[in-house]
């Protein structure tokens, strides 16, 4: 019984190193656009991180300006908000799996465009760890 317990314990504690690990600070992930994620803070208690997201895809606002992102992580499952406010009427929602180095998400961007009307767009994105 001893045995079952000192298990139990050690796939916990293992668990939940390998969620806090998972976005730590100053990490740099980058998408399958180019786009950037820059985790800069990481609140091991509160499960949330925030940090800089910096999109680089063809075609949408705020290319190349950085915006701040917050998110939370729930075992491997991520979830993040990125507003870029600063350059257009625009706030994205990630959703998403961490998966060792590989963060699966879909998006959900919302927006007013030139006409004052709300528009949407939505997909889905891998980012890599790279550091």
């Amino acid at each position: 019984m001893k045995n079952v317990v000192g298990a139990f314990v050690l796939s916990l504690l293992l668990a939940s190193t390998a969620n806090a690990q998972g976005l730590p600070e100053q990490s740099l992930w980058k998408n399958t656009k180019g786009s950037l994620l820059l985790i800069t803070k990481a609140d091991k208690e509160k499960n949330s991180f925030s940090g800089t997201f910096v999109n680089y895809a063809a075609g949408y606002a705020c290319n190349g300006v950085p915006v701040r992102i917050t998110g939370t992580i729930s075992g491997n499952d991520v979830s993040m908000v990125a507003n870029f406010e600063p350059c257009a009427a625009t706030i994205t929602i990630f959703k998403g799996t961490l998966s060792g180095s590989s963060l699966n998400i879909t998006f959900d961007l919302r927006y007013v465009d030139k006409n004052h009307t709300f528009q949407q767009a939505q997909g889905s994105d891998v980012f890599t760890k790279q550091n």
